[in-house]
């Protein structure tokens, strides 16, 4: 693993425990049917087992999901496609569609605007963290979104 992928993969395990400390109390409570979480970051994989040991986690990536044809009933992705260069786009839409079941939901939530940047420093909460190869003093790739369709549920939330 190489490039903007390894960039990702560390700028998240430097930020993990950081990062599960702001969506701890969210997803405390919540019902669970049969969920399981990938992520490309050992160190968030690692903080999720920790913190919700009765659920499965894996290290994964969407631009290769390794899961069966309409193998999930939803799929929720926060703040996942920002770190996804404009050219995988694509292709990690595809393999949504490909795992999820007919009807299943997609939840997506990620920044709307105009262009990506290189983020080139840590906040100063991600104190110790080790900044990825290509982006010098800390970050990554954080990319926007333009919004251009929308489903049926978002059009009916307004």
């Amino acid at each position: 693993m190489d490039g903007w992928l390894a960039d990702t993969r560390t700028s998240y395990d430097t930020v993990a425990v950081s990062y599960a400390e702001l969506v701890r109390d969210a997803l405390a409570g919540q019902p669970y049917l049969l969920a399981f979480g990938i992520d490309l970051s050992p160190g968030m994989i690692e903080v999720a087992r920790r913190d919700h040991s009765g659920l499965r986690f894996e290290v994964g990536s969407m631009t290769e999901l390794d899961l069966p044809a309409a193998s999930v009933a939803g799929l929720l992705g926060w703040q996942s496609l920002i770190h996804i260069p404009d050219d995988e786009v694509s292709t990690v839409f595809g393999h949504f569609r490909r795992v999820l079941r007919p009807g299943g939901p997609l939840q997506l939530l990620f920044h709307v605007g105009d262009r990506s940047r290189l983020k080139t420093r840590l906040r100063p909460s991600d104190a110790g963290a080790r900044p990825p190869s290509s982006a010098g003093s800390g970050g990554g790739l954080v990319g926007r979104r333009r919004v251009r369709r929308r489903g049926p549920t978002a059009d009916r939330s307004g």
